[in-house]
């Protein structure tokens, strides 16, 4: 099975060759070059996670070997095709630390080669940026807006940044933007970050008081609703929304939301607050839930 898998993996048949080393591994685990073998082959059709599996089996095959004192335990060309597709792999991942061990061990075997040592140098230069990254992400909590705009803003350009990071970090932006009266900026890096994620609570919630806050009521209610319907029991949502009904004038549709908002949180005092006070100002009794009754407009 081994010897006929090469065949097919050299013909550029990987299903074929696939399935041989499948059967080979079946029949003898211990071998580490049917794990590499296959990796490569499933590195040819796109499945890297898989790839990656199969080469650290055959990392762990060949220490088992070792271990076992077996004196060929696996080839040394063999070891540093290994640890060069699995470095390439990791590297295009984003997970460049992990890439630029793979890269060390490959040099170790063959200090010289001058391709391994490029794809080290942008493995570490990688590890350097992400490290730099991470940075600038904790300081994009700057309590200076203008700062936290400014080192958000280099997250997001910065090259190689995780899709996590680079989201999280416009939404620190829009709440940087916000907190220093960029409305409408802050409405669109809170939108980039819904075409991401859509159905974020908090960055619904995020928006929707943005848009309360330059009186566009409607669509603050349209994100405090969607941000209920991603979470039933959102009481920060009911309670953000009752004031955008509030600010709309209508008090039967507050009200209830404002109760919902007490009942999923008792302690919100918040809400609490809000519903007296919309209470006493304009005699709007407990909520019946019909939302044509008076005060709704």
């Amino acid at each position: 099975y081994m010897s006929r898998g090469k065949i097919y993996a050299r013909q550029n048949d990987c299903q074929h060759a696939i399935a041989d080393f499948s059967k080979a591994i079946a029949q003898n685990s211990g071998t580490p070059y049917n794990y590499l073998d296959r990796g490569l082959c499933y590195r040819k059709l796109g499945k890297t996670d898989k790839a990656l599996v199969d080469f650290d089996s055959a990392i762990a095959a060949a220490q088992g070997r070792k271990a076992t004192g077996v004196k060929d335990y696996i080839k040394a060309d063999a070891l540093f095709t290994l640890f060069i597709a699995r470095g390439n792999i990791l590297l295009g991942l984003g997970q460049a630390l992990e890439a630029q061990r793979s890269f060390k061990a490959a040099l170790f075997l063959r200090p010289n080669d001058k391709k391994v040592k490029a794809s080290l140098a942008k493995a570490t230069a990688e590890v350097k940026a992400s490290q730099t990254n991470k940075k600038l992400y904790h300081a994009c909590n700057n309590p200076d807006p203008v700062k936290a705009i400014a080192n958000c803003t280099q997250v997001i350009n910065s090259p190689n940044v995780p899709p996590n990071m680079k989201a999280a970090a416009y939404q620190k932006r829009g709440i940087a933007y916000d907190r220093h009266g960029e409305r409408q900026t802050a409405l669109a890096d809170f939108t980039t970050v819904l075409a991401n994620k859509p159905g974020h609570g908090p960055t619904l919630l995020m928006r929707g008081v943005t848009y309360a806050q330059i009186n566009q009521l409607d669509k603050a209610i349209a994100d405090f609703s969607a941000a209920i319907e991603s979470d039933h029991g959102y009481a920060k949502a009911y309670t953000l929304r009752g004031r955008a009904y509030e600010q709309k004038g209508a008090l039967q549709k507050a009200a209830a939301d404002y109760s919902k908002a007490i009942a999923l949180a008792p302690q919100s005092v918040e809400a609490r607050m809000r519903l007296k006070a919309l209470k006493s100002k304009s005699h709007v009794d407990a909520p019946a839930g019909d939302a044509n009754k008076k005060g709704d407009h």
